[in-house]
């Protein structure tokens, strides 16, 4: 029999275009750096079996919780994975993760088009899918489950619609799965939702077959809702061997893993845990502002459904709502969640377009007219598809939401920093923030700086996380008897507090037992001042820092100068150990700034300027234009100021600027911008005083800056800082026991919080005695 003519035949070479731009996005989409916090662990278990020829049971790789019963539940895929990097490296790991994403959407494209959903439909569908999954496509053993559960589903799908009888490919399935990961729970939970469905459609089949022959009608086929179930025979046969499929990844597991069968209901443990429901992401509820790959799911699976009821199965509704609620109860499943709506969607869209595309095309024998509209309708749709394929590509490309390309991120894998660690032989034990561990991990295996925790919850004992790690981690009394109890002699901390609010960073800089011996854009390492090991005592004295504190760089404006240029040598090392640091570089342009180094500053802000932390940044680009007015570049610095919607010409502009030449010795552009300032507002006591100030530094212009200061004084005859400027110009001018008086009262006036300005004044009284 020959196969029905193609009715938009025209469109094809578009269709085929289409698909192969969405399978070509898709590899896009999954091209990202690595940036989950487990693979690291999960290397280090794969090279322990591999090295040791057998599966752990207790945890071996920190020196906290060291032999705590630890239940590995994916040894298989660690094992893969670590075989991978090994021989790889990072974009082998990534290429893997590409290869799995694509052979995913590969079966979800073929899973909708068998459930009748046109070309277009299908790829929009696994466009929709995909984008929907990306922000849990991590390079980890759960990964496989974007394969497996389509594979499990296009076996059902052959079976329930009679186009196979085969079911023995689902006992290899289960029996590799369970040994990969334990997601092979979706997978039984996905063999339950259809044992459940078909049965349920069974029976009200019956029903519906007694009622029939009661009425004395004819049974024929009933499409209406739940559909037509598996037959009886087949039902059966379904029953026996999802049994046994779902009973080999236990038995199996049983007799390799010594942890016995644990490891595959340990995600049970954590559903029921509120505590590590809490400190674990993954398994936090659905939040609808802030979820959309949920969102997007959800709603296409509810529209579909509210304008084609007609078309939906009663199994593969029980299916998608389960697997909704469970994505809704952890947004960890959101991706099964995305891999199991791909039948349903496309039987309910698919038949939404058909209508469309038939109603436009009219009957076979309506005019060609109609048809050549009813092709158009779809090659529009089609392009649509290419479009949005198009967008996420590019969006990609240029780093959407994770930086694209074969690498690591190194908001999570500062490998600088355990380049400067590992350089400086720094010696443990260490606190390491959850955040670095994969990255400590992966450089050492455990081997030479075994971690404090990681993110294996499982792997430590339920009240370390609250007595322990978070204690330390928030500096909650008793912060420094856990450091002690553990022996720690270093510690690597966010630079930035993380969502825990870990304030051991400040807690750090402020004790005078720590010192800070690194920092970049994200991480801190400090080293205890009095602990055994000589080496981090070389490492304190030869990189101690100890004038800014890293989380807090803006105050190096406020830095006097000797402090300032001695952080901006420090600087000077740290981007030389470290020259794509964004926040050091940054930082160390705004000393020079204020150095009087202008156009060294201005040189390190260029090449900054197109980095993506600098996009948007306004602070960024008020630090450079301050760089380019002391580098003498004043119309860009009028520039940059209009570009941050401030008028360069406006009074408080011209102080801002006037006050930083001063500061970097810039004197007579100082002078100027300051007689500017006075035009536009000749009152401007402030402006009268700093410019008194800078004049008064030479001996022609005392005689103004006197003048000027009076003016001051008269509008403001009580305030201290004029009167204690009034005494420097007096004693400058040789008029020493006329300053000493002005000098006096000043102090007296003072405040006695500013101990700054007091302690200056009372230095000029000194002088003037």
């Amino acid at each position: 029999m020959r196969a029905p003519a193609d009715p938009y035949a025209r469109n094809a070479p578009l269709r085929r275009f289409a698909l192969l731009s969405v399978m070509g996005v898709v590899l896009l989409l999954s091209c990202f750096h690595v940036t989950n916090l487990d693979l690291g662990g999960h290397l280090t278990v794969g090279r322990e079996i591999l090295k040791t020829r057998a599966i752990p049971d207790t945890e071996f790789f920190s020196h906290t919780a060291r032999g705590h019963p630890y239940p590995v539940h994916q040894w298989l895929g660690e094992v893969i994975l670590f075989g991978v990097d090994h021989l790889t490296g990072v974009p082998g790991l990534i290429l893997l993760r590409m290869g799995l994403a694509l052979l995913g959407a590969i079966l979800l494209y073929r899973n909708a088009r068998r459930e009748g959903a046109p070309v277009v439909v299908a790829a929009g569908i696994v466009l929709l899918l995909i984008a929907a999954a990306r922000p849990r496509l991590f390079i980890r053993p759960f990964l496989v489950s974007l394969v497996f559960l389509p594979l499990l589903q296009s076996w059902m799908l052959d079976l329930r619609q009679g186009r196979t009888r085969r079911l023995w490919p689902l006992l290899p399935l289960f029996a590799i799965w369970g040994h990969l990961h334990s997601g092979v729970l979706f997978g039984v939970l996905f063999l339950a939702g259809t044992l459940v469905g078909e049965g349920f459609k069974g029976l009200v089949a019956r029903r519906r077959r007694a009622r029939v022959r009661a009425e004395g009608g004819s049974v024929g086929v009933d499409t209406r809702f739940p559909g037509p179930p598996v037959d009886g025979w087949n039902y059966r046969r379904l029953v026996l061997f999802s049994l046994i499929a779902v009973a080999l990844p236990f038995a199996t597991m049983a007799l390799v893993n010594p942890s016995g069968v644990k490891p595959l209901v340990l995600p049970l443990l954590f559903f029921r845990n509120r505590g590590f429901q809490e400190m674990i992401a993954e398994y936090r509820t659905v939040d609808l502002s802030v979820d959309w790959p949920f969102d997007l799911v959800a709603g296409a699976l509810l529209v579909g459904i509210l304008l084609r009821p007609r078309r939906v199965d009663g199994t593969d509704l029980l299916i998608s709502v389960g697997f909704g609620l469970i994505a809704f109860q952890a947004v960890r499943g959101i991706l099964p969640f995305a891999a199991t709506a791909a039948p349903l969607l496309g039987r309910t869209w698919g038949s939404i377009v058909e209508d469309v595309l038939g109603w436009v095309g009219g009957s076979r024998g309506m005019p060609s007219a109609r048809k050549t509209r009813a092709d158009a309708v779809e090659a529009v749709l089609i392009l649509g598809v290419i479009g949005v394929a198009g967008f996420l590509g590019a969006r990609a490309i240029q780093g959407w939401a994770i930086p694209f390309g074969f690498g690591k991120d190194p908001k999570h894998y500062p490998e600088r920093a355990l380049d400067f660690v590992a350089a400086q032989a720094i010696r443990g034990p260490i606190f390491n923030t959850d955040l670095w561990a994969s990255s400590i991990l992966w450089r050492w295996h455990g081997t030479r700086l075994p971690v404090f925790v990681d993110a294996r919850l499982e792997a430590y004992p339920e009240d370390f996380w609250r007595d322990s790690y978070y204690r330390v981690l928030t500096a909650a009394p008793g912060w420094r008897d856990v450091l002690a109890r553990y022996g720690v002699q270093a510690a690597l901390l966010r630079r930035a507090p993380g969502r825990s609010d870990d304030r051991i960073g400040e807690a750090l800089w402020e004790d005078p037992g720590w010192g800070l011996v690194y920092w970049d854009d994200a991480v801190l390492v400090y080293l205890r001042k009095d602990g055994p090991s000589a080496r981090n005592r070389a490492v304190l004295a030869d990189w101690g820092l100890s004038d800014l504190n890293p989380r807090h760089p803006e105050t190096v404006r406020d830095l006097d100068g000797p402090a300032r240029e001695r952080v901006a040598g420090q600087l000077e090392r740290l981007v030389l150990w470290n020259p794509d640091s964004f926040l050091p570089r940054w930082v160390l342009a705004a000393a020079w700034t204020r150095l009087g180094r202008g156009e060294e500053a201005a040189g390190i802000f260029e090449s900054l300027a197109s980095r993506r932390e600098a996009r948007g940044n306004r602070a960024f680009l008020a630090s450079r234009a301050e760089a380019e007015l002391v580098a003498g570049r004043r119309d860009r610095w009028s520039s940059l100021l209009r570009d941050l919607g401030t008028d360069p010409g406006h009074p408080d502009a011209l102080f801002g600027g006037a006050a930083l030449l001063g500061t970097a010795g810039k004197n007579e552009a100082a002078i100027e911008m300051y007689r500017e300032v006075l035009d536009l507002r000749p009152t401007d006591s402030d402006a009268m005083n700093n410019l008194a100030l800078l004049l008064a530094l030479e001996e022609s212009g005392r005689p103004e800056a006197l003048g000027l200061l009076d003016a001051a004084l008269e509008r403001h005859p009580e305030d201290p800082y004029y009167i204690a400027s009034k005494g420097e110009v007096l004693y400058r001018s040789g008029r020493r026991g006329e300053a000493l008086v002005e000098l006096q009262r000043a102090l007296d006036l003072l405040p006695e919080g500013d101990a700054a300005a007091r302690e200056e004044v009372m230095r000029w009284m000194l002088r003037a005695e």
